[in-house]
């Protein structure tokens, strides 16, 4: 018996509600399944769906006012109760209104609604109607705890209304390709070693967009090397135009919405995402099965998908300041080598915590210059810290695709000479001490310090614990 379900959407444009219904609808098995897609207002994933072999139909409701949003609602209730549909699945808000409103009339006898973002945008009367529909509802799924909590706090609806089933990536369709690193980068004009940020997502207030423009001039006036390539389409595309063409542009390329995202993935060397509100970031995730570390917006949902310190870094949502900085730091560490992916250096171990990128040369035994760690281990109760050299080997998995081959530890305190700040805060200088009975110097240390009170920037529990101005 073929159950037959109607996947309803406020509309179908780009976005990941929507590539989430397209993957739905797509991938459920049609011996099993009879899946059709219904939208309230159409968009490019239409032709999408329907290439792939799905029903679509448009409603064409736009706009919050539309005098012939009765009738389109009784063309939804006679559409429902003619295809005999058995669950109604909706996604985003005004669809989830549209079919908890019809879906009784239709006799429809399942209905499920997820929650795809921690809309900030939403209004107490929008909470008001999930208590009062509660009962047309048999779940509310949530995509990602975050969601759960931050939906169940503001609709008073108990735990049990909720499942949080997070969004799934296809990591093959991400697998990092190096042909096209090299082509896209060549058609850019940028060099293989040069640092690359990316974006890619729906150019809309959400995204924080506009946040990355202003971090991105703030960029260009402090002289960075750093590229940001830009990729997506949406309301504010006139704006990043615009922003890219101008000098205070001039770090950004834009390249419109892109079919073939692993390609632009795999040119670059960190993932940028300065959203003001998320779910569970579709992006962000294929950013990372890609192989790239991220610096986004510490709003709810990106917590659910990164993992601080370990696969990225969070900033706080609307502050290009500290996006610009923390996108600095992530150029910075990434300029090494970009053989040796970011995402590795930063989940090689469980137990470690990597602190710096240095580059090391042992004055009296003359070892050549290499790329090296500083990391910090908690053994028993006392902190220890030591520094081990990055290698490279090659694993079907790519966290596995680096090690490090030996380390060795400070036998006395480190002196910290030669300090100068990069930006507000990132520094570098150089250290010496011994270890094993040789001197070592410790060239080009790179970590991030605060400011406090008294603009003094602090270098917070790195190497000796040492507090310096500079």
């Amino acid at each position: 018996m073929v159950i037959r379900i109607c996947q309803l959407i406020t509309e179908l444009q780009p976005g990941g509600a929507e590539r989430c219904v397209y993957e739905l609808a797509t991938r459920l098995d049609g011996e099993t399944f009879d899946v059709q897609v219904v939208a309230l207002r159409g968009g490019a994933f239409v032709e999408k769906l329907e290439s792939a072999g799905v029903k679509v139909k448009v409603l064409d409701i736009g706009g919050k006012f539309n005098p012939l949003l009765p009738l389109k609602l009784r063309q939804l209730v006679k559409w429902l109760r003619r295809e005999r549909i058995e669950l109604l699945h909706t996604h985003l808000f005004h669809a989830d209104l549209a079919g908890r409103l019809a879906a009784p009339k239709a006799g429809v006898p399942h209905l499920v609604h997820t929650v795809h973002v921690a809309e900030r945008r939403f209004r107490p009367w929008q909470f008001a109607f999930a208590r009062w529909a509660r009962r047309r509802c048999e779940k509310i799924v949530c995509v990602s705890p975050s969601v759960m909590q931050w939906h169940s706090r503001r609709s008073k609806l108990p735990d049990e209304c909720y499942e949080v089933i997070a969004n799934g990536i296809d990591v093959d369709a991400f697998v990092r390709d190096d042909a096209a690193r090299r082509r896209l980068r060549s058609e850019w004009g940028i060099g293989e070693g040069d640092p690359v940020a990316v974006f890619v997502g729906r150019l809309d207030p959400q995204k924080g967009i506009d946040v990355l423009l202003a971090a991105a001039g703030r960029l260009a006036e402090q002289g960075s090397s750093l590229h940001i390539v830009i990729a997506g389409d949406g309301p504010q595309r006139g704006r990043v135009e615009r922003f890219c063409r101008s000098d205070a542009g001039r770090l950004c390329r834009y390249l419109g919405f892109v079919g073939d995202v692993t390609a632009v993935l795999s040119a670059a060397d960190f993932f940028v995402l300065p959203s003001r509100w998320e779910g569970w970031p579709l992006a962000l995730g294929e950013a990372m099965a890609a192989g790239l570390a991220a610096v986004a917006a510490d709003v709810p949902g990106i917590g659910d998908v990164l993992v601080e310190g370990l696969t990225g870094v969070m900033v706080p949502s609307e502050d290009p300041g500290k996006l610009a900085d923390a996108i600095e730091t992530y150029k910075v560490i990434c300029s090494f080598d970009p053989t040796n992916k970011v995402v590795a250096w930063t989940t090689w171990d469980t137990e470690g915590r990597y602190e710096a990128v240095i580059t090391l040369k042992k004055s009296i035994s003359g070892a050549e210059d290499g790329i090296y760690f500083v990391i910090r281990r908690l053994q028993g109760t006392q902190v220890v810290r030591y520094i081990e050299r990055v290698s490279t080997r090659k694993f079907d998995d790519v966290r596995d695709a680096h090690f490090l081959d030996f380390g060795f530890i400070f036998d006395t305190p480190v002196t910290i000479t030669n300090a100068t700040v990069a930006n507000p805060t990132v520094i570098t200088a150089t250290a010496h001490g011994f270890s094993d009975g040789d001197d070592i110097d410790i060239r080009n240390i790179i970590w991030v310090g605060t400011r406090d009170e008294n603009d003094t920037l602090v270098q917070p529990d790195q190497l000796n614990d040492r507090r310096f101005t500079v």
